[in-house]
């Protein structure tokens, strides 16, 4: 909503739609804008959610998601690294949690068997700009903790199939 005062009269523009509504919306204009096709990209697509999946390179995706909660519009970036190791995961959980004292505005996060780099902040007020730096955060801490993690523990990579480490 935008408010403009203008001697004894308010004026209010308010934005129409949703919240997710228009969340969806700067996702899709954010995309395009990097030379993106949106509707190429649609992962899941559901009443109070939608999705989109972005490869980045070999082995490593991303997902783009916007979802409500409470009245909330929120964007959620995440990226599967690997798959939790069989061997030492009392450990391996251990030196997750360490792992999220480094990170900025990212955690790491276990989904099923697997480990994701997760940030997920409100969308209102947020500008092109921050989610840019959001993909770009999750992108490198992917990459950076796959093969941190991938040395140490000897984790399979995420959609390796079934682990035996």
């Amino acid at each position: 909503m935008i408010e403009h005062e203008s001697s004894n009269t308010v004026v209010r523009l308010i934005r129409p739609g949703t919240p997710l509504e228009r969340s969806t919306l700067l996702v899709e204009n954010l995309l395009r804008s990097h030379g993106v096709d949106p509707t190429r990209h649609v992962l899941s697509r559901g009443e109070g959610s939608f999705s989109w999946v972005l490869p980045i390179k070999a082995n490593q995706l991303v997902v783009l998601s916007v979802f409500e909660a409470e009245g909330n519009a929120y964007i959620r970036v995440s990226a599967p690294i690997l798959q939790i190791p069989r061997q030492r995961q009392l450990e391996f959980c251990r030196r997750l949690l360490d792992l999220n004292s480094e990170m900025v505005s990212a955690s790491l996060a276990t989904v099923g068997e697997d480990v994701y780099v997760v940030s997920v902040r409100p969308i209102q007020d947020l500008e092109s700009e921050q989610a840019i730096d959001l993909l770009g955060r999750v992108c490198i801490y992917a990459s950076q903790y796959a093969d941190r993690l991938r040395e140490e523990f000897g984790a399979a990579p995420w959609g390796a199939g079934p682990t035996t480490a």
